[in-house]
């Protein structure tokens, strides 16, 4: 999984000026929203009736959740602070997402969709509810950047 990871990482910072950084942002969630939801249902379906082929399809869904991820939040979230913010400000940038993304993976983490949970749709709920968020904000509030130097989208920051 990890190789795995490592190889999407390096595609997804290989596309980012081919395809924009946006556009790769929103592709990103979409197919973490999906990956997800069909996360939820092959496990319950596991759960309920023990078939192989549902366990089978839920890591699967692991592996595209994991792509989804990988090629964007991976490398983007990491250049954005860098090449947007100034010198001066890149350090307390990048340290805010870094305590933002563990502070969130924490909190989603105590009691997952599909674990040993009594809330598990509310969980999904609200899990899915954050990528929402997180897929607004991209579409409203990231600057798209097809044909445009990074440099020049910092001034638009």
């Amino acid at each position: 999984m990890q190789i795995w990871n490592f190889l999407i990482s390096i595609l997804g910072a290989c596309l980012a000026d081919r395809i924009g950084r946006r556009s790769l942002w929103m592709i990103s969630l979409v197919a973490m929203i999906c990956s997800n939801i069909g996360i939820t249902i092959t496990s319950a379906v596991f759960a309920k009736n023990g078939s192989d082929p549902a366990a089978y399809m839920a890591i699967l869904f692991l592996f595209f959740y994991n792509t989804g991820f990988n090629v964007a939040c991976n490398p983007l979230a990491y250049s954005y602070p860098t090449e947007i913010l100034p010198y001066s400000m890149r350090n307390k940038g990048i340290s805010g997402h870094g305590s933002y993304w563990t502070s969130s993976s924490r909190c989603l983490a105590v009691c997952k969709p599909g674990g040993d949970c009594e809330y598990r749709l509310e969980v999904l709920v609200v899990f899915l509810g954050y990528v929402g968020v997180v897929l607004s904000d991209g579409l409203f509030d990231v600057p798209g950047d097809e044909g445009v130097d990074i440099g020049r989208i910092g001034g638009l920051v």
